[in-house]
C-alpha cells in the first residue's frame, strides 16, 4: 500500500521514507512485495497525516527503484479495473 501524500500528478511516486523504520522485517517484506507484485493499493491520507482516510484504487506500476537511503520510487501506469464489474 502506498500513500497519496507521495503521489505526483504525473503518475510518478516518490516516498523518501523519512523517519520510517526501514531496518526491520516489515520494511523488507514491503519491498519484497513491491518486487513481486505488478500492482499497488493507493491509500488516501488524512490531511497532514499518514492516517488512512479511504482508498483511491489499485494501480499497475513500473520502474520500481529502491534507493540506498530506503526511498521508494515508481511510476503508476494504469488503474486496475475488474472486467467482471
Amino acid at each position: 500500500m502506498i500513500h497519496t501524500t507521495w503521489r505526483l500528478p504525473s503518475g510518478a511516486y516518490f516516498d523518501p521514507m523519512t523517519a520510517a523504520k526501514t531496518d526491520g522485517k516489515r520494511y523488507a517484506e514491503y519491498v519484497d512485495a513491491l518486487h513481486r507484485e505488478p500492482m499497488v493499493i493507493i491509500q488516501r491520507d488524512k490531511p497532514n497525516s499518514f492516517e488512512r482516510d479511504g482508498y483511491v484504487g489499485i494501480f499497475y506500476f513500473k520502474d520500481l527503484k529502491v534507493g540506498e537511503d530506503s526511498s521508494i520510487r515508481l511510476t503508476l501506469t494504469a488503474r486496475y479495473a475488474d472486467p467482471a464489474l
